[in-house]
């Protein structure tokens, strides 16, 4: 189910099962949308843990009020936290989270990003990649 408001869509899901009725299904998924019109939250779940990265590379200060805080948005921000030089701001109670984000700036000349920010998270991220590819590889900058 998708509902449409002002600033945009949100979607609203169940899955069916062998010996589930089609009236059940319809329920959790309207219980679902009920749970996100009931909260101050201004994006769902599902969308709140996707835009994680997005804040993160963001220059300034993002935040966004979702419905509730799951522990899958607080692994992606935990995985974000491990790849970048910040961290978030979670509210619990509140639904919020923020971070001020690296100002990650795309295309730029290699002499460009030479000591930039965009260089250091580059050079980070073949580093854990090839810490996790092969161990004994060490990035030498």
């Amino acid at each position: 189910m998708a509902a449409q408001f002002k600033g945009g869509i949100a979607g609203f899901t169940s899955l069916g099962k062998r010996g589930k009725r089609a009236e059940e299904v319809a329920d959790d998924a309207c219980n679902e949308f009920i749970r996100f019109l009931d909260s101050e939250g201004v994006v769902d779940i599902h969308l709140a843990d996707q835009l994680v990265p997005y804040m993160a590379l963001a220059e300034g200060r993002s935040t966004v009020r979702t419905e509730r805080i799951t522990d899958h948005l607080l692994t992606n921000i935990w995985v974000v936290e491990h790849f970048l030089p910040l961290k978030f701001d979670v509210g619990a109670d509140t639904g919020i989270i923020g971070v001020d984000g690296v100002g990650l700036r795309i295309g730029l000349t290699a002499r460009q990003r030479k000591g930039s920010l965009s260089s250091f998270l580059y050079a980070k991220a073949w580093h854990e990649a090839i810490k996790l590819s092969s161990p004994s590889v060490t990035l030498i900058s």
